[in-house]
Order: structure tokens, then C-alpha cells, then sequence
């Protein structure tokens, strides 16, 4: 008896994408104190604590979610199983695009950067 692919693929797909999520919110959690940190604010529990354990939290959950991806995914297969590897590629390769960006094209990069900070006019 085997599982229909379409349902096998949903569970892996939620997997990949439950392991993308907490990756985010791990990163999430760095920038939140990366930013009060370069706006010199006071530190304090919202400003530092709480990022940092929520940033040790997360990188927890992170780490026990790749590692044990076979029980998230539900899948036995070795390719599928190193899927999660893909968004450490993939963060790799947008962090070094970024910083050939910012040294190669400096005018390009600064319309992205402003365009991320600016908010528009209604």
C-alpha cells in the first residue's frame, strides 16, 4: 500500500514551507534588535532580551526542524529529506547578490534600499 503522491507532496510542500516560516522569524527576531541597536535606543527587555531569546527560541526550533524533517515532511526519501538545505542555498546566494549589488552597482542598490524604506504617499 502506498500514499498517493498529490497528498505526499502537500505534506512535504507544508513541511519546506513550516521550516522556510521559522527561518524567517528567526531572522525577523535579529533584525528587530539590529534596528534598535543602529537607532540607539534604551536598552531594555523589548529591545534586547526578547529579540535575542526569541532569536535563541527560534534557532532552536529551527535546528530540531531540519534535522528531524523526515517526521515533519512524513517523507522517508534522502532527496526530499535535504530539501531544507535549499534555503540555505538560496539565502547564500540573495546575501552574495546583495553584496555584488552594493560594491558593482551602487546606484541600483541604493534605488532598492530606497524603495524598501520609503513609504508611500496616500
Amino acid at each position: 500500500m502506498s500514499i498517493d503522491p498529490l497528498v505526499g507532496l502537500g505534506t512535504v510542500g507544508i513541511g519546506f514551507g513550516t521550516v522556510g516560516i521559522i527561518a524567517l522569524q528567526c531572522l525577523a527576531s535579529l533584525a528587530v534588535f539590529g534596528y534598535f541597536r543602529r537607532v540607539k535606543s534604551t536598552p531594555g527587555f523589548a529591545t534586547v532580551v526578547a529579540p535575542l531569546v526569541a532569536f535563541a527560541g527560534l534557532g532552536f526550533a529551527l535546528y530540531l526542524a531540519v534535522e528531524k524533517f523526515e517526521l515533519l515532511s512524513g517523507a522517508t526519501n534522502a532527496f526530499v529529506n535535504a530539501l531544507p538545505t535549499l534555503l540555505l542555498v538560496t539565502f547564500a546566494a540573495g546575501a552574495c547578490y546583495a553584496a555584488w549589488l552594493r560594491t558593482k552597482r551602487r546606484a541600483h542598490y541604493l534605488r532598492i534600499t530606497e524603495l524598501m524604506t520609503t513609504t508611500p504617499q496616500s
